[in-house]
């Protein structure tokens, strides 16, 4: 990447081309940078509008990108900024109408940006959620957040659905949740597939959701990476992580059953508390016709993951080892 190293920075697309600004190397940052895959080049773009910030929102609409809120050394703020990908300008937007904030989530459907959860220094967690349409350069409310108030969550959008989940506010979150712009009602979905954490990254490219990255503390950070697929089936995918069961856990000897009878399991991944796939086992079916995994004898005891792909969709399960 062009530019100095960072953190807490915010990064958005427009058309083909990947954009990266602001965040934190012992102070605060402001700089802009645009990559070109098809060269696979930097090149630096005018400043980001107003004053430099970290932990702010991003989103783009069509060939105008958008920056939100964020923090420095001064405080919190709100102003909105839109940059002019053909004119590399910044012009200033309505800023937001509810509280100033920094490690929110944003994400864009049609013709209209969003702005969801985050921190404003009082509460501390925020729930939250506004609509910034870019024709009229308003913003209004729309239903609180269905999970609980937190900060440092991610989320993404597929189609005419916000997609909002994980994040902080004294534990970490691995809950999901699904906005439907239409009916402006929020919809529990499956649990995110890696364990429970803050400051994960997310972003969707075409009908599929990703989510990677995240930490537990500023010394333990993730690397692990998982995809969200919508069922297409029109089945709630709680539901299907609800009708598969994985027993006994904790287990002594390894050994753990895979109820599915109303499924068929096609693949099996074990991975740990890191996100490391440690064990890709085969398929042994019990006289039952469900699904057994067999742990090799050199993973130690501890929390795992086994992740199925099944004809209705994937699902993640936690298991423990108690050897």
């Amino acid at each position: 990447m062009g530019g100095t190293i960072r953190e807490q920075a915010v990064g958005f697309s427009i058309n083909n081309k990947g954009y990266i600004g602001a965040g934190w190397n012992n102070v605060e940052l402001q700089d802009f940078w645009e990559y070109d895959p098809s060269n696979n080049t930097w090149a630096q773009k005018q400043n980001i509008g107003g004053a430099p910030r970290r932990y702010c929102m991003g989103f783009s609409i069509g060939t105008m990108g958008y920056i939100c809120a964020g923090t420095n050394m001064t405080g919190l703020m709100k102003d909105l900024w839109e940059w002019d990908q053909n004119a590399n300008t910044w012009t200033q937007k309505t800023s937001l109408t509810g509280a100033s904030r920094a490690a929110a989530v944003s994400f864009s459907i049609g013709t209209k940006g969003y702005i969801c959860t985050g921190n404003n220094g009082i509460t501390p967690a925020l729930q939250d959620l506004w609509e910034w349409d870019q024709v009229t350069n308003t913003w209004s409310q729309k239903a609180y957040f269905a999970g609980s108030a937190r900060m440092y969550a991610t989320g993404f959008s597929i189609g005419t659905k916000g997609y909002v989940g994980t994040g902080d506010n004294g534990i970490y979150y691995q809950d999901f949740w699904e906005w439907n712009q239409n009916s402006n009602t929020w919809n529990q979905i499956a649990n995110f597939g890696g364990i429970a954490r803050m400051d994960a990254l997310g972003f969707s490219i075409g009908n599929k959701g990703y989510v990677g990255t995240g930490s537990l503390s500023a010394k333990q950070p993730l690397k692990d990476f998982w995809e969200y697929s919508p069922n297409e089936s029109g089945m709630n995918e709680t539901d299907l992580e609800n009708l598969i069961s994985i027993y006994p856990s904790p287990s002594v000897d390894g050994k753990f059953t895979v109820s599915s009878l109303q499924f068929k399991v096609n693949s099996i991944d074990v991975y740990d508390i890191e996100g490391e796939k440690v064990y890709e086992t085969p398929l042994h079916l019990s006289p039952k016709g469900e699904s057994v995994v067999i742990l090799p004898s050199g993973l130690g005891q501890g929390v795992y993951f086994i992740h199925l792909t099944t004809d209705k969709g994937n699902v993640t399960k936690k298991i423990i080892l108690s050897r």
